[in-house]
């Protein structure tokens, strides 16, 4: 992949302020030719893709680069410097807005090698690409085989070999991380740090109303719960259902949910993707969702709700709840995408940040989603959340 210029001069994300070490990055201009150069001309970065000798490029041949790629509106190139560095090298990504995807591109010189640099730089384009570029559902790249060091920095990044795309030419390999496998991520890294959000004070009141909601609707029912998280919901849950199968995608929450649910017998747990279930069994006769639909992008709804009816017994009862959008106390709005999906930036205790899906839909969107599949549909507003119930209809 050739670099890229970024047209728009967007800005990459800034590590957290007590990182002294943090890589920044920075539009590339065409005062950074001379540095690109060394880099291009350096046969120990350049062997990966096939150059042992380097590119063999003059400063003429890079400017003839430089206005190539100052007019193709989808490349996008950064230039990245370290304190006690000084230059590291380049980052780069280009959109294929026909297919959705974006492919990526880091090289660094053998002094910023080693020393977790490349790693941040990044992760933090990932996240760029993921909250500037709403078109693109999914991140690529082709790590050579013998490319072990790259092949562990994307790994790091939460890249994963991929089977390549059909409309792909041949290749030697294709890794990728999906928008959604990007929130898997940050929920994953997050799962020490999850529950901190139900010990905001103002809260309280509502959540006690949820659990005692909760645990009445679904007494001595066979509970399927979508995305059970770190189980703060399945623990009241389980003492009084018959029985709960606790799903999530992310083993590290999973890990957390079994710790704190240890001691109920009624309780088990699987990892499982909310928008298959491949491997659950059937005939549940409730099924609990709390913080999930506000992840689920609005196009996905429907393959979501016929996947999770599909495991449900006939007039099934479903819980959903989520949040409500309360300024002052909810974390605010990034952007809201062409489908209509806003999000928020999160920031981790470490200081790195993602970009989170987060839709806060009102009664009568949930009642447009249920339309046709739902019968006895309840909707009620609490202060900072909203609980939904319904029964499925065959």
């Amino acid at each position: 992949m050739h670099p890229k210029y970024n047209r728009d001069r967007r800005r990459m994300p800034r590590m957290a302020p007590h990182e002294t070490d943090s890589p920044v990055s920075r539009p590339t201009t065409e005062a950074d030719l001379p540095d690109l150069l060394a880099l291009w001309n350096d046969g120990r970065v350049m062997q990966w893709v096939g150059f042992r000798s380097g590119l063999c490029y003059d400063l003429e041949r890079a400017r003839g680069w430089f206005q190539r790629l100052k007019s193709d509106p989808a490349r996008h190139h950064f230039v990245v410097h370290a304190q006690g560095v000084g230059f590291c090298g380049e980052l780069c990504y280009a959109v294929d807005s026909v297919h959705r995807r974006a492919g990526l591109d880091i090289k660094f010189v053998p002094a910023a090698q080693g020393k977790g640099l490349a790693t941040k730089a990044l992760r933090a384009l990932v996240d760029l690409v993921f909250r500037s570029e709403p078109q693109v559902d999914a991140v690529w790249t082709e790590p050579a085989l013998n490319n072990a060091a790259a092949r562990r920095l994307y790994g790091r990044c939460g890249l994963k070999p991929t089977p390549r795309p059909a409309d792909m030419t041949a290749g030697s390999s294709y890794w990728e991380l999906r928008r959604d496998s990007d929130l898997r991520r940050y929920y994953a890294e997050q799962a020490g740090e999850y529950d901190r959000v139900y010990e905001k004070p103002e809260r309280q009141n509502d959540l006690a109303r949820l659990r005692e909601k909760l645990c009445r609707l679904l007494t001595a029912r066979r509970v399927l719960e979508i995305a059970c998280g770190t189980g703060y919901w399945t623990e009241p849950v389980g003492p009084v259902a018959k029985s709960v199968l606790a799903t999530d995608i992310n083993p590290e929450v999973l890990s957390i949910a079994r710790h704190r649910c240890g001691g109920i017998p009624s309780v088990r747990f699987m990892e499982a993707d909310a928008y298959t279930l491949a491997g659950v069994e059937r005939d549940f006769t409730a099924a609990l969702a709390a913080f999930w639909w506000s992840h689920v992008p609005r196009s996905r709804i429907p393959a979501f709700l016929s996947v999770l009816h599909l495991k449900l017994a006939s007039d099934a009862l479903v819980v959903l709840m989520d949040n409500r959008f309360v300024p002052g106390s909810s974390t605010p709005i990034s952007r809201t995408d062409q489908e209509g999906n806003t999000y928020q930036q999160r920031q981790l205790a470490d200081g790195r940040t993602y970009e989170v899906l987060k839709n806060f839909p009102d009664e009568a969107e949930i009642g447009r989603c249920l339309a046709g599949q739902a019968t006895e549909v309840r909707f009620e507003r609490l202060t900072y959340y909203w609980l939904a119930t319904y029964r499925i209809s065959r």
